[in-house]
């Protein structure tokens, strides 16, 4: 779960228009996800302000996370267009107009983490405008996305993204109202690998469309699949919570790699068989595959030797993947459950 408290010293002086919330579900290069959450905020001011800080409390500790300033990326009109989803005109380097004659001047945001709060520093001067707001967007880099998104293994070839964001939710506040900051309208969005399918989700999204990966990686900084060309759906919601009132996402995305469970058990029972051979017959093995090895060589450009060699880079890869995963998971839990689950991810990287 992850709840988002939004407040500021200067409340009474500031109307947030728009809160644009992108949380982004990436793929690694390891089986745990890689997760961006950008925060955009669309503003006005009732009374001139020379600064001022919104502080965001969060529920969970972000602690070791990286946050950024990423509204200097609107100044490429494509990227700006990209982003709010329709063609933007830029007017110098600092203000650009939507359609319909909005215009929107850029505030580049100085960001901070201590723990559960993200603060967000923006100096002006401010005044009110009349017919435009202002606008900043910031990145954070999540350290740990387990702490944001809960993440469940089911061995293992089941993978579960349960997704809870709450947004001025008093139930999981114990701040004071008085510098809470009103919200008018909401927009979230979530990036997921399109292997990821709905099983529970509420409110229902105002649409479901495949990401342009492509398109975004300028934004990101890099491409969202690092992997094989991984695919994405973006969920969109869109709400204009009342005033006082919470705002609520769930989601619950749950992964069927498309194994049955006899392929599955087939397949930890070769993997296991496999192992113990190796072990069991050590000194007969390695002189089989320093045969073997020979044997590539001598015939590197032959089918026989293409296939030896390929056996023991892939032995060899599995082994070593197998230990790696071991390696990491040395202080997180117990022996009995760091075994668990380093050979589950082992396992599910080898299967998927």
């Amino acid at each position: 779960m992850s709840a988002l408290t939004f407040q500021s010293d200067e409340s009474a002086k500031i109307k947030i228009e728009s809160v644009h919330l992108n949380l982004w579900v990436l793929t690694s290069i390891t089986p745990d996800p890689e997760c961006f959450l950008d925060i955009g905020l669309r503003f006005n001011v009732s009374e001139p302000l020379t600064k001022f800080k919104v502080d965001i409390i969060s529920d969970v500790s972000l602690s070791g996370s990286l946050a950024d300033s990423i509204v200097e990326k609107f100044t490429d009109q494509a990227t700006a267009s990209l982003v709010f989803g329709e063609e933007v005109t830029l007017h110098g380097t600092g203000e650009l107009e939507r359609h319909g004659g909005q215009r929107l001047k850029l505030i580049s945001a100085k960001p901070s983490i201590d723990d559960k709060k993200l603060s967000i520093l923006l100096e002006g001067p401010f005044e009110h405008l009349a017919n435009d707001s202002y606008y900043t967007r910031v990145r954070v880099q999540l350290a740990n996305p387990a702490n944001l998104i809960n993440i469940g293994w089911s061995l293992p070839f089941i993978c579960r993204y349960l997704i809870d964001m709450r947004i001025n939710d008093p139930r999981q506040t114990k701040l004071s109202s008085n510098h809470m900051l009103s919200i008018e309208r909401v927009q979230f969005f979530l990036v997921a690998p399109v292997t990821f399918l709905p099983t529970i989700i509420t409110p229902n999204p105002k649409h479901i469309r495949s990401l342009e990966s492509k398109q975004w990686k300028d934004y990101l900084g890099r491409p969202p699949g690092k992997l094989f060309g991984a695919k994405f759906l973006t969920y969109y919601w869109d709400q204009d919570p009342k005033p006082g009132q919470p705002t609520r996402f769930l989601a619950s995305l749950h992964r069927d790699t498309g194994v049955s469970t006899a392929a599955g058990v087939s397949t930890v029972l070769f993997w296991a068989a496999l192992i113990w051979g190796v072990v069991a017959n050590w000194p007969a093995a390695f002189t089989y595959f320093e045969t073997a090895w020979s044997d590539a060589m001598k015939k590197s450009f032959g089918v026989k030797g293409l296939i030896s060699l390929g056996s023991i880079l892939a032995l060899g890869g599995s082994l070593s993947g197998l230990v790696k995963t071991f390696q990491e998971n040395t202080e997180k839990t117990s022996w009995l459950r760091k075994m668990n689950k380093c050979f589950s991810r082992w396992l599910y990287s080898m299967m998927k």
